[in-house]
């Protein structure tokens, strides 16, 4: 058994807390989520076209000598209202929403983002 790819397609995101807000940016982030489907092809499991355009752009098939091949992939999704732990580099940027209370005491507004520390991934 190989496999074929261990990727993420993602999206920076905000959390909450009592304290505040903070802007997560996952880009070069290592990521550890909860498998919430696991899908499995084969000899009498059509491979959805999804399946078979992610497999063609890794070089691969679900195609068989004689049967589909029998894969398994699993997907994770973080949705709105997860419990999620964040670990990183944090600062503050000034936030470009115009529509922002987070004003210091000098009127710029600001935002922390927590981004992947350098040489992390």
């Amino acid at each position: 058994m190989a496999i074929v790819e261990d990727c993420a397609y993602h999206a920076a995101f905000w959390i909450e807390d009592g304290t505040g807000s903070a802007l997560v940016d996952v880009h070069d982030a290592k990521l550890l989520l909860t498998r919430d489907r696991q899908y499995e092809t084969g000899m009498f499991n059509a491979t959805t076209s999804r399946l078979e355009r992610f497999l063609r752009e890794y070089g691969e098939t679900s195609e068989g000598r004689f049967f589909s091949r029998r894969l398994s992939y699993y997907e994770g999704v973080l949705e709105q209202g997860e419990r999620v732990a964040v670990f990183g580099l944090c600062r503050w940027e000034p936030d470009p929403d115009p529509r922002s209370d987070g004003r210091t005491y000098r009127g710029t507004p600001l935002r922390l983002r927590i981004t992947s520390p350098r040489g992390a991934s």
